[in-house]
């Protein structure tokens, strides 16, 4: 074999590993009728954009969802230095994404996850209207995402009836929300169940600030309550007095 059939025969190699490693991707791209979005976002024109578009927005609570069957996927925005803080929900686990650059760079992995469970997968982002120290703005950008051994499921996804866990795909989550991870949540029955063999959550359970500032407040009512019936109890023994 002379020197250009060796030449040709490695170019022709590493063109089918490079084919090969693109064959179980699938990109859709931000208008795709996979993703629903809520709130309002504007449209992008600039060329180097995937498919020469983009959607964008500021708008606080502001949401972009995605069901897909896969085991991993990017999305792909841009960094810029207008750009700030979102919040990522992938399968109900929260991450925190800040998409500000020093530079405007398109087409920029802004998140990325592999080695899912194969299977149906829920990710949801939601603009915060947050900034770090060094943005000038709050702008949050969908251009595509590349989904790996599957693709998007057009009407999301619904739950199977029965009992399901606080991360199942099906369920989207909006607002602030927090990874509760004690062992005691771990299937432990933590009040009676309204219905036979029905679980309570997994230890991976979700619960918001408003839900945890009430139950202080119901804490600190009863302990007051009870420290007033104690009072009132004193207050309401009779006196001993000697005789006269």
């Amino acid at each position: 074999m002379n020197a250009r059939s060796t030449c040709l025969s490695l170019v022709s190699a590493s063109f089918l590993l490079a084919a090969s490693a693109q064959a179980g991707t699938t990109t859709i791209l931000e208008n795709d009728p996979s993703i629903t979005y809520t709130g309002t976002w504007y449209t992008n024109y600039e060329t180097p954009n995937i498919g020469g578009m983009a959607y964008l927005t500021n708008f606080k609570g502001a949401t972009a969802t995605l069901s897909f069957t896969g085991t991993g996927i990017t999305w792909i925005g841009v960094l810029d230095p207008y750009s700030g803080i979102a919040q990522l929900y992938l399968d109900g686990t929260p991450n925190t994404v800040d998409t500000y650059g020093p530079a405007t760079l398109y087409q920029q992995p802004l998140f990325s996850v592999h080695g899912l469970a194969p299977g149906t997968h829920t990710l949801s982002i939601e603009v915060l209207h947050r900034r770090d120290g060094d943005t000038s703005g709050s702008w949050i950008w969908i251009n595509a995402f590349d989904i790996e051994d599957g693709s998007g499921i057009v009407g999301g996804v619904s739950a199977s009836a029965g009992h399901i866990e606080q991360n199942n795909p099906a369920i989207s989550y909006t607002g602030n929300w927090y990874l509760n991870t004690n062992p005691i949540m771990t299937r432990a029955p933590v009040r009676p169940s309204p219905s036979p063999g029905r679980e309570s959550a997994g230890s991976d359970t979700r619960t918001s600030g408003r839900e945890s500032q009430r139950s202080r407040w119901t804490a600190r009512r009863n302990r007051r309550l009870w420290i007033r019936m104690r009072v009132r109890k004193r207050c309401s023994r009779p006196s001993i007095r000697s005789a006269t």
